[in-house]
């Protein structure tokens, strides 16, 4: 008798993650934190911003802001840099 084979789907073989509980996780969103009546479900128009991402876009705007690859001044050779380090996958 010939054996049939296994298939398996995405779900089969993907990683388990940690669950992540919605109440430890909404002090790191400012708006909801602020606001814990709030139920904000993300959509492809916007998604809510963590207060770590949020220090990172203002510490850029006040400190690099320039075209990044499109001047040979300082300020854009460090926004050039830094947009290179954000796309850079980290491990």
């Amino acid at each position: 008798m010939k054996s049939q084979p296994i298939i398996t789907t995405s779900r089969d073989t993907m990683p388990r993650t940690a669950r992540i509980e919605p109440r430890s996780r909404q002090a790191d969103f400012p708006l909801l934190a602020t606001r814990p009546e709030l139920h904000y479900l993300d959509s492809a128009a916007t998604s809510q911003k963590p207060s770590a991402v949020l220090d990172a876009i203002r510490q850029y705007y006040e400190n690099d802001n320039a075209n990044p690859h499109r001047g040979a001044y300082e300020l854009s050779a460090s926004a050039s840099r830094i947009s290179s380090a954000s796309s850079t996958p980290r491990r």
